[in-house]
């Protein structure tokens, strides 16, 4: 699926967009975000809001539009990534799911609220996609990051 572009596009509008689509979770202070490619193994982040100036954690952002068995496995190897390249920073995970059914569930013990990493069940997606459907959450994704359609 082509959905990676809209969902950087919506969470490159601001920190306010990671707060809709985690239903909630709010940044305190100024955060930049950004896509990353992590040197040595070459990995590509979907996007990360990392701290503007102040000491807040690191967010590293993953979007799953598709089933994949190794997705939570995929988002700890790059907060670990991430970790090595930033050791004193504070680094957690947002792993996004189109459909809750995709989340595989594995590792146990992760995706608590304050877990190094998290999931958001496809509630919350399906808040913003409506029908489900590619266009319907690009379109959706793009009307709430530009503040209208709220």
């Amino acid at each position: 699926m082509k959905i990676d572009p809209a969902i950087y596009e919506f969470l490159a509008t601001g920190a306010e967009a990671l707060r809709i689509l985690t239903g909630g979770l709010v940044l305190i202070g100024p955060y930049r975000f950004r896509s990353l490619t992590l040197k040595g193994i070459e990995r590509r982040l979907d996007g990360v809001y990392e701290p503007d100036g102040h000491a807040g954690p690191v967010y590293v952002i993953e979007y799953q539009a598709q089933p994949v068995p190794g997705a939570w496995y995929n988002l700890l190897a790059k907060i670990g990534l991430y970790g090595e390249e930033h050791p004193r920073r504070d680094v957690r995970g947002i792993l996004i799911f189109t459909r809750i059914r995709d989340d595989p569930r594995l590792p146990r013990l992760i995706g608590g609220v304050d877990s190094v990493a998290r999931g958001l069940p496809g509630a919350v997606s399906a808040r913003l996609a409506g029908a489900g459907t590619e266009q319907s959450l690009s379109r959706r994704l793009r009307t709430a990051g530009s503040g209208r359609g709220r």
